[in-house]
């Protein structure tokens, strides 16, 4: 019986302690607003939106934050290469911290987001939707409006597009499309301005991050 327990002691504290995540596309977007210019490289689980990890290169360095929305914390590496397909051992883990719980903000915003999509043409793989925000469920007046461009793919990414065009991580579970597709432009306009987003590549991948032990800063 004390084995069994130290054995499920073991256990609890290898859950405590270690993270998994998978990856398997690198995604860039070109982000346009009224405030200037920007661009994105994410690497993302087309399964699993709960999590992203977003790559920044500088003179100095490469590294990645992996930000996992569903634990409320940030993962930070440095990178020995950003040449795809990157493996697990172009990671190296730094350190963690803890974000402010995210479960009241997202549910504050999934009970005042509310959208219509509309197909306005299909053609060649490429549909069209007119997309309207509302900040009620009886959808009187829309706060956003805009177009996007959406392209079939082989796996569904449209989550991930969506919730940066929209800046709504689960825009993706608002809006359903009936087959696999990616983003690959948007526009809307809203009070204060405007967001543009253009598709620049998405490239597959297939490497895992493995936390073993989770180290707080």
């Amino acid at each position: 019986m004390k084995k069994l327990s130290t054995l499920l002691l073991i256990i609890s504290c290898s859950l405590c302690f270690s993270q998994k995540y998978h990856f398997d596309y690198a995604v860039q977007y070109d982000h346009e607003t009224t405030n200037g210019k920007m661009y994105l490289q994410n690497v993302i689980n087309s399964a699993d939106d709960s999590y992203d990890l977003r790559l920044t290169s500088t003179k100095k360095n490469d590294t990645g934050v992996l930000i996992d929305y569903k634990n409320s914390v940030q993962h930070f590496f440095t990178l020995s290469s950003l040449k795809f397909p990157l493996t697990t051992e172009h990671f190296k883990y730094n350190y963690s911290k803890k974000m402010t719980s995210l479960v009241k903000q997202f549910a504050e915003e999934d009970a005042r987001r509310f959208f219509d999509v509309e197909l306005i043409e299909s053609k060649n793989e490429i549909s069209i939707y007119s997309v309207k925000e509302y900040g009620s469920s009886l959808k009187k007046k829309p706060t956003t409006t805009g177009i996007i461009k959406m392209k079939n793919f082989e796996n569904q990414l449209s989550s991930f597009g969506l919730s940066n065009l929209l800046d709504y991580v689960n825009a993706g579970k608002k809006i359903n499309f009936s087959t696999n597709q990616i983003l690959t432009e948007g526009e809307i306009k809203f009070k204060d301005g405007e967001h543009k987003m253009k598709l620049v590549y998405v490239e597959p991948q297939d490497f895992d991050l493995n936390i073993a032990e989770i180290v707080y800063k």
